[in-house]
């Protein structure tokens, strides 16, 4: 869970990340406030890391609308914008379902097994999820970053993604074959190459 000592710097980065989208024209008036919503969640959730792959995305697409962009750097784009999406997805469904009184089973075997350990998904978990790649796929089309076309795109390959986190962590983590860290590179590499598999094909 977020502690109360990251809500005033979440605050204070989220009020000064959204004052530069603005005044550099990186995003509407609409982006700025979803950006700001994921922004402040992102850092609550998941700390200074997350909030540095999102600038680094943003930067991405600034510099991409200002300079001209290919296909193909469109599609990275879309493949960084699916990771940042199953990160956010990831971080949420581990801290919702933590904290709700749903029961959580094993995703490898579906046999109950209490919350939060490595594998264990639940309803509310899962569900929160979802819409967390959703709300991030969906400032990732707001801020300019995706066309309207691949915010499916970029929420399912989120969502696959993880789902391939508890899958990794029920199978390889549990036996020491992996750690988390290993885990969710893995997991997010594999939205990031689904994204661009789908929109290459």
């Amino acid at each position: 869970m977020a502690g109360t000592s990251r809500i005033w710097p979440a605050l204070v980065v989220t009020i000064a990340f959204t004052a530069v989208a603005r005044c550099i024209r990186g995003v509407s008036r609409s982006g700025a406030l979803a950006g700001a919503l994921v922004c402040l969640l992102l850092y609550l959730y998941a700390g200074p890391g997350a909030i540095a792959a999102l600038l680094s995305v943003f930067i991405l697409a600034w510099v991409t609308t200002r300079f001209g962009s290919s296909r193909k750097l469109a599609i990275f784009l879309l493949a960084a914008a699916a990771s940042l999406s199953e990160a956010a997805a990831d971080t949420v469904s581990s801290e919702v379902g933590q904290a709700s009184n749903d029961q959580a089973r094993l995703i490898t075997t579906w046999k109950q097994v209490p919350a939060g350990i490595d594998g264990a998904v639940s309803l509310q978990g899962t569900l929160s999820g979802i819409a967390a790649a959703t709300l991030v796929s969906l400032v990732c089309v707001l801020g300019g970053l995706l066309p309207w076309k691949w915010l499916g795109i970029s929420a399912v390959a989120a969502v696959l993604g993880m789902f391939a986190d508890s899958y990794l962590g029920a199978s390889l983590q549990r036996r020491g074959v992996l750690n988390n860290d290993s885990v969710n590179f893995l997991s997010t590499l594999l939205s990031a190459v689904l994204a661009f598999v789908i929109a290459s094909a």
